[in-house]
């Protein structure tokens, strides 16, 4: 075996695959934003922006991601990369699926049967706009 080369002290100390704290944290602001354009109406304004603030900031990253594997391996093998989202994205998605599941059972079953009913309804009339 071979030693693995050490860069000279005098070179800055880099981390390719280090995490960016500020980047994660940007995107927790913007899930922040959009949590709460959803559960306060009319409070917090930029629910969108916050859309879209998490999908460039993730985009960047999942880009820096790939680009560091070329430069490390000289190529980008899309099924490894998917397998390693897979890895880190579905316990969490399954523990949500369990957590809404449990809560809409706690709750009484189907909470969205009644939703439309909040909603207000527009007439034929109004929705083709002849009148009548």
């Amino acid at each position: 075996m071979t030693a693995a080369p050490t860069a000279p002290d005098d070179a800055p100390a880099t981390r390719p695959l280090a995490r960016v704290a500020g980047l994660d944290g940007l995107r927790a602001i913007a899930v922040i934003v959009v949590l709460l354009f959803h559960l306060t109406p009319g409070f917090a304004i930029g629910g969108y922006l916050g859309v879209d603030i998490f999908f460039v900031v993730s985009g960047f990253i999942i880009t820096r991601l790939l680009l560091i594997e070329h430069v490390s391996t000289g190529g980008i093998r899309l099924g490894a990369f998917w397998v390693r989202r897979a890895r880190r994205l579905l316990p969490a998605l399954v523990l949500l699926l369990l957590v809404c599941c449990t809560a809409a059972l706690a709750v009484g079953g189907d909470v969205l049967v009644d939703l439309g009913a909040s909603w207000p309804r527009r007439s034929p009339s109004r929705a083709t706009g002849t009148s009548s």
